[in-house]
């Protein structure tokens, strides 16, 4: 209803704070209280539906005409409204947030009319976001609070007569009243329940109010009313909406689900802690832990089937390959496995050939042979197709 109090009781003057200055201290005041170690990400929004156009206030310039003026587009993506356009600003104190504020409410779109010497032409919606890290439980709760002054419906015959005399002003109550119409009506489809189909994407306002009217949220609708004689139609149809209001049922939950980032950390810390134990239970660190270049790696190999290892033992017979890791291990073990095959392959090449014969290993001295350690026996035909002793085994 116009000319009530509706944008006093939001938004107030320097003297009388109204609802979006004072949720504002409350919240930073509850947010300083905590002692539990929760990190607090605030931030806010600040625009207007002008004629079913969004603008973002808080990016509006002073003397540039409308069609310069920052615009604002909303979507529905998977039922929940995504603004884009909307400048969105972090606030550390509430100092910061009121500055915002200030700011957003003097480019508001205002106009003189017969019951309203600053009437509002235009429907604002302040957002407040509030993101709470929590690094003990590696959770994020994120909310938002919505405070929505809506301009106010004029009846142009005949309480509103004067805004008629305007064609600009006769267009802004036009505008105004079809965006409350589509309110009303969606108003009427969640009363309705069912499979009653919702229309949310009639109008601007209508989107951007879908979470707060019919999804994850509690609405609270404050009616302002002008109790003059004139206005008894007016303040009638006011209350009978604003009963239709608070018969609507929401279904408030907690917004919670676990940080992507304190779980990336945790995760990165855990696999940095199990390399160090690795490298501790191995005997060395890290960096030695890494496997040998396959060159190197191959090198060895050879050396080692040739009986050329870094360590002999005389009473076994036997030649001794030096491992620094686990790691180095399995991969001299595939290294190993490749020139097996490939030493199988040289000596069948040399079979085929005709006329030379292979002598089987000896069983070393000592009792038995050990699988880790093979042994050598001497060439029966040089050196394979390969380039190794075509005997080794």
């Amino acid at each position: 209803q116009t000319g009530s109090g509706k944008t006093f009781s939001i938004c107030g003057n320097h003297s009388n704070r109204g609802i979006i200055p004072r949720s504002l201290a409350c919240l930073f005041d509850a947010v300083d209280r905590r002692e539990d170690g929760v990190k607090f990400t605030i931030s806010m929004s600040f625009i207007e539906v002008y004629k079913e156009i969004g603008y973002d206030l808080l990016a509006k310039e002073f003397g540039k005409s409308v069609e310069t003026w920052p615009v604002v587009s909303v979507s529905l993506v998977s039922g929940d409204p995504v603004l884009s356009g909307a400048k969105r600003v972090t606030i550390a104190s509430e100092e910061e947030g009121l500055h915002q504020y200030f700011l957003g409410d003097t480019h508001r779109t205002v106009a003189e009319t017969p019951h309203n010497l600053n009437s509002s032409r235009s429907h604002c919606v302040f957002t407040i976001y509030v993101e709470a890290s929590d690094p003990a439980a590696q959770t994020v709760r994120t909310s938002k609070v919505q405070i929505v002054d809506l301009a106010g419906s004029e009846r142009l015959k005949p309480y509103e007569q004067g805004s008629q005399n305007e064609k600009e002003l006769m267009g802004q109550a036009i505008a105004i009243n079809l965006s409350l119409h589509w309110l009303e009506g969606v108003i009427n489809a969640l009363n309705k329940g069912g499979s009653t189909m919702v229309p949310y994407r009639n109008s601007f306002l209508t989107k951007i109010l879908k979470d707060a009217l019919g999804g994850n949220a509690r609405a609270i609708m404050i009616a302002t009313i002008n109790p003059s004689d004139p206005a008894l139609a007016e303040t009638v149809s006011t209350c009978r909406f604003a009963q239709r209001v608070a018969n609507v049922q929401t279904n408030a939950r907690v917004n919670e689900e676990k940080d992507p980032q304190l779980v990336i950390a945790a995760l990165r810390a855990e696999n940095s802690e199990l390399r160090a134990a690795l490298a501790a239970a191995e005997g060395g660190d890290a960096a030695t832990a890494a496997p040998l270049p396959a060159d190197e790696l191959r090198r060895r190999a050879r050396a080692f089937l040739e009986g050329e290892g870094d360590d002999a033992d005389a009473d076994e017979g036997s030649t001794v390959f030096s491992i620094g890791s686990l790691l180095q291990a399995f991969a001299m073990f595939r290294v190993l496995r490749e020139l097996f095959w490939e030493l199988l392959r040289s000596r069948r090449a040399v079979s085929s050939g005709g006329g030379a014969t292979t002598s089987t290993p000896a069983t070393p001295a000592g009792g038995g042979a050990r699988g880790a350690t093979p042994t050598s026996a001497a060439p029966a035909s040089g050196m394979g197709d390969a380039g190794h002793p075509a005997a080794n085994q």
